[in-house]
This record gives C-alpha cells, sequence and structure tokens, in this order.
C-alpha cells in the first residue's frame, strides 16, 4: 500500500488492480536489465573525439538536403494550389456543357432563347478560365478549341429550320452528335492539362 500511495503522491498514472500494477512492476524492472545489459556492452558509449572535416560534410550535406527538400515542397505546393484551384472551374463548366449536350441528345427541338442562354452560360465560365490558363502559363489550345467548336454547333443548329422561335434540328442529329462527342473530348484535353500540373 505504500507503493501506491508513493505513485498517487508522485502522481503516476497507474490502473487499479493486483495484475496491472505486476505488469508495471516487471516492465520497470526489465527496462532497467535492458538497460544495464546494454551499457556493459558499451553500446550507449559516445565518441567525445570530433573530426572536423566529417563534421563540415555533414553540415553541408544536411544543409543541401534541406534546401532541396524545402525546394521541391514549395514547388509542389504552388503546382497542387494552381491544380484545386483550375480544376473546380473547369469542372463546373462542363458540367453545363453537359447539361446542354443531354438537352440536345433528348430533345429534337430547342428554343433559340435557350441555346443562346446556355451558349452564354459556358463562355462566361470559359473565358475566366483562358485568363487563368494564361497566367499561369498554360496553353489555351483546348479550351479556344472547346470555345470554337460551341460556335460551330450553334452555327448548325441556327441553320436548321426554325418556327416560332424553335429551332427543330432532327434532320442534322447526326452532325450535332459528333460536334458534341468533340467538345466533350477538347475538355477532356484541358482537364488532362490541368491534371499534369499536380
Amino acid at each position: 500500500m505504500k507503493f501506491l500511495n508513493i505513485l498517487k503522491k508522485l502522481k503516476i498514472p497507474y490502473t487499479k488492480g493486483k495484475n496491472s500494477l505486476f505488469i508495471n512492476i516487471i516492465c520497470v524492472f526489465s527496462g532497467a536489465l535492458i538497460g544495464y545489459i546494454l551499457s556493459q556492452f558499451s553500446y550507449l558509449n559516445i565518441d567525445t573525439k570530433i573530426s572536423v572535416p566529417t563534421t563540415l560534410i555533414s553540415i553541408c550535406t544536411a544543409i543541401i538536403g534541406l534546401y532541396i527538400a524545402t525546394s521541391l515542397k514549395r514547388s509542389q505546393s504552388k503546382s497542387g494550389n494552381i491544380h484545386n484551384y483550375l480544376q473546380p472551374k473547369l469542372d463546373n463548366s462542363w458540367k453545363l456543357f453537359i447539361l446542354f449536350s443531354n438537352v440536345l441528345s433528348l430533345k429534337n427541338e430547342i428554343e433559340v432563347k435557350d441555346l443562346s442562354k446556355l451558349k452564354k452560360e459556358i463562355e462566361q465560365n470559359i473565358i475566366p478560365l483562358k485568363i487563368m490558363f494564361s497566367n499561369f502559363d498554360l496553353s489555351n489550345v483546348e479550351l479556344n478549341a472547346v470555345e470554337s467548336e460551341i460556335e460551330n454547333l450553334e452555327d448548325v443548329l441556327l441553320k436548321c429550320p426554325i418556327k416560332k422561335n424553335i429551332i427543330q434540328y432532327s434532320g442534322v442529329s447526326v452532325q450535332i452528335n459528333i460536334l458534341v462527342i468533340s467538345i466533350h473530348e477538347k475538355f477532356t484535353s484541358a482537364l488532362k492539362r490541368v491534371n499534369d500540373i499536380s
């Protein structure tokens, strides 16, 4: 009991019960025994002699390693930040086009105002993306291709018969599907370019 009172006074944590106290005592004695054995075989002796050339080489190696590690970390962090900033914006533009292409594939007609609205929303997302790509020194080839393909798609749709401000494009649905697939491929290429940053 005196031992438990000493533990309480020293505020050393212990669990109640004979088995846990016994295990703690065994751990303390086994740790002391291992320390004693290691000290007998000179494992814990420290050489107090200093070799100046070896010490200088070690310090220089540590400084170079630290510089390389911080440079790589900074570069990786910058690339990751650019990727994390661009990818959601590109995904939003692509989602808008997917909604637009779903509307085209489900029906054989679309209102002129809906076409212009959808095209305007997509362009409003792509223009800032192009600016960001330029500012981050990335190529705008894919985004320029997306814009021109969307304009081609709009031209094809506007050449179709229009009755009461409704475009009926059932006659050119194959050509529209080809353009839609091409635009999806351009978005995929742009996303691949963004993913190559990280």
